[in-house]
């Protein structure tokens, strides 16, 4: 299963911070890690991406994600748009 996350910088730590998960500023809370994480915690092996095109960042992502599955690489996968 692949993970593909649309992610716009900024939003993946403020969110973090406003679930409750972090009261003050950590190392690794870098856009980049979010889709390795989210993989970790579902279990998943396989393709996991963060995609930060600002605006375009969810369609990106799910293109990718659909492409990927069109052409075999991934036989299924998770979208999520943070």
């Amino acid at each position: 299963i692949g993970v593909y996350v649309g992610i716009q910088a900024g939003d993946y730590g403020q969110r973090l911070s406003d679930a409750g998960e972090i009261s003050e500023f950590v190392t690794g809370l870098v856009c980049s890690a979010a889709a390795g994480r989210i993989s970790y915690i579902l279990g998943t092996v396989g393709t996991c991406k963060s995609i930060d095109t600002a605006c375009s960042s969810s369609l990106v992502s799910m293109i990718e994600g659909v492409e990927a599955v069109r052409l075999g690489r991934d036989e299924a996968l998770s979208l999520i748009h943070i």
